[in-house]
């Protein structure tokens, strides 16, 4: 049967840009690793205007952990009435994780958005910053915080190859979108358990930019 991470296929990436963030998944759903199920099985899901998971792994457990941070997102916001920031989106998900370690939801997070960062300009007036925000869990919690780019699901040994080969730095949210694009469908081809249509969204501060890829259908 193989791994369990591996019954429903699928994948997930995430890459940061200049003042941009951008994050990816394939929309296949299968069954039994080689059965496909659905083609149109997002696996991003988004928590505020700042904040975007990205869940790979067990379907089930995937649409589990997505109710239980909504529920605990609204919760959090209504009691507080402020919006939560990404790191403490990130800490809250990673103790949820980690309190379920001897029944582990068989998923694999990744967190994308922007960290507000409050500078003083020359003339002593505060100033809001949006800094690309990235990181990944495994499925106890553990995080790996990194500013290119993280990646999880089947296609990751694909992934990470190809991002380390296409990655480039500071690019604006065409480039960005352009490259992880072209990371996410050269991976597709090169494994039978993701693929069937991608979905791809670039952040930026103030706009969301939301686009399918025809990927192979075989």
């Amino acid at each position: 049967m193989g791994s369990i991470f591996e019954y429903n296929g699928g994948c997930v990436l995430g890459m940061s840009g200049e003042g941009c963030v951008a994050i990816a998944c394939d929309l296949r759903l299968g069954s039994n690793r080689f059965t496909t199920i659905s083609t149109n099985f997002t696996k991003i899901f988004k928590m505020n205007d700042h904040i975007y998971v990205g869940l790979s792994g067990l379907a089930t457990d995937v649409q589990t952990i997505y109710e239980i941070l909504r529920f605990r997102i609204n919760l959090y916001e209504i009691k507080n009435n402020i919006k939560m920031d990404i790191e403490c989106f990130t800490s809250m998900l990673s103790t949820i994780l980690y309190s379920n370690r001897f029944s582990p939801y068989f998923v694999n997070p990744i967190v994308v958005g922007f960290k507000i960062v409050y500078n003083t300009d020359e003339h002593g007036n505060r100033v809001k910053t949006y800094v690309p925000f990235l990181t990944a869990f495994d499925l106890i919690g553990a995080k790996s915080e990194t500013n290119n780019f993280v990646v999880n699901g089947v296609t990751s040994e694909q992934l990470f190859g190809l991002c380390e080969s296409f990655y480039i730095s500071n690019q604006d949210e065409n480039g960005l979108f352009e490259t992880i694009s072209q990371c996410l469908l050269s991976a597709l081809d090169r494994d039978c358990l993701s693929g069937w249509g991608a979905e791809v969204l670039v952040l930026t501060p103030d706009k969301v930019i939301k686009k399918k890829l025809k990927t192979r259908m075989d």
